[in-house]
């Protein structure tokens, strides 16, 4: 939504806007990061630690990963499109069906869905 007002604003000047919305994509980012990935002592989100790193693990899977190569290449494809409209969505990886789905339901349902379905407390 914020893309499409952004889009809106920035018409008049010729400029286009591409939301770019990856799926999990093969870099050392989340590798390197996730041995050192905690939460403060006592804060309220350490109850919900386990669930955080074993979705962070489901994304990391080899069948969910993009190559980083393949996302480059489709992403400057995208964006250097002469077609492109004033606004353009991509998405990239292999849950974005689901991501797709998901962004036509009303807000308050998908959080409802998220909230009950991945972040519960061990």
């Amino acid at each position: 939504m914020m893309s499409q007002v952004l889009a809106m604003e920035l018409q008049p000047f010729n400029i286009q806007v591409l939301h770019l919305a990856p799926g999990p994509v093969k870099t050392r980012v989340t590798s390197n990061g996730l041995d050192s990935f905690s939460v403060p002592e006592g804060s309220l989100w350490a109850a919900y630690l386990p669930s955080m790193l074993r979705r962070i693990d489901l994304r990391l899977t080899p069948e969910m990963i993009v190559d980083l190569d393949y996302f480059t290449k489709e992403s400057v494809k995208k964006v250097l499109e002469k077609t492109t409209p004033v606004w353009g969505y991509q998405s990239l990886g292999k849950p974005v069906t689901l991501v797709w789905v998901l962004k036509w339901l009303p807000t308050w349902f998908v959080l409802k869905i998220s909230w009950h379905g991945f972040d519960k407390t061990e």
